[in-house]
């Protein structure tokens, strides 16, 4: 699938995927949501876990589960609140 194929499908420009593939973006969870979708994979796919995290995947996949159904704005609290919680962490 081309990334203009990918743009128009989950709704969003292709400057926009070329700056999540890239690295440039973090796409937003609703992007998440729209790219597992259209490739047909888990959101959880997207988040590289690495052996020595044994049950981070499952754990990640219930973190995921929870969030999917609340609002745009539910979701920017919560993010600020991981990102206050982990301020400091490595």
């Amino acid at each position: 699938m081309s990334q203009a194929d990918l743009a128009e499908a989950i709704g969003r420009s292709l400057q926009t995927v070329g700056k999540i593939e890239r690295g440039k973006s973090a796409p937003s969870f609703e992007t998440l949501q729209a790219l597992g979708r259209v490739l047909e994979v888990p959101v959880s796919a997207f988040f590289q876990i690495g052996p020595h995290e044994a049950g981070a995947d499952d754990a990640l996949a219930r973190i995921v589960g929870r969030l999917a159904p609340l609002p745009p704005e539910k979701l920017a609290w919560i993010e600020t609140v991981i990102a206050a919680a982990l301020r400091g962490e490595p």
